[in-house]
């Protein structure tokens, strides 16, 4: 099925579809679990490339969701992928862009990723700075947040 902009569509019907394509055109000797698991990731695959906003802003949110409950890896992981395709697809300048890469960029700052951080933080910054009005709450909170990753960067190694 295709969008009005053409963008292929992936849904429930297209999985079974697939698995159905899959299991005719096997032969009589091969085992349906390898084979089901073999399509549904290349279905997991096409939806984990799916360039949707709609879909974008979810795992944006899901990522949050592992950082609050301590997964903090599969936070970064799935976030990472996140700002990649919305790096791709989105203005530099874009709310949704902008708010995946402030995400990002704390969670390699609790991970210790402190330079990965700052840099991020201090793109994230800019790009604001540009756009917003200095009260905007986005606004204000990156530049806060960027503050408090320098004087923590200042303070002195405990000894």
């Amino acid at each position: 099925m295709r969008s009005k902009d053409g963008t292929f569509r992936t849904n429930a019907l297209n999985l079974v579809l697939i698995i159905t394509a899959g299991i005719t055109n096997c032969g009589s000797t091969f085992d349906i679990r390898k084979e089901v698991k073999g399509l549904l990731s290349a279905f997991v695959k096409r939806l984990t490339t799916f360039r949707n906003p709609d879909r974008l802003a979810s795992q944006h949110e899901l990522a949050r969701a592992y950082e609050a409950n301590g997964q903090v890896k599969e936070a970064l992981s799935l976030l990472e992928q996140v700002v990649k395709i919305e790096e791709q697809i989105l203005a530099e300048d874009h709310p949704s862009r902008l708010a995946s890469q402030h995400e990002l960029a704390t969670i390699y700052w609790d991970l210790g990723h402190h330079s990965n951080a700052v840099q991020m933080m201090k793109h994230v910054v800019g790009i604001r700075s540009q756009v917003l009005d200095e009260q905007q709450p986005g606004r204000k909170n990156s530049e806060a947040w960027l503050e408090y990753c320098k004087d923590e960067l200042r303070k002195p190694e405990p000894t």
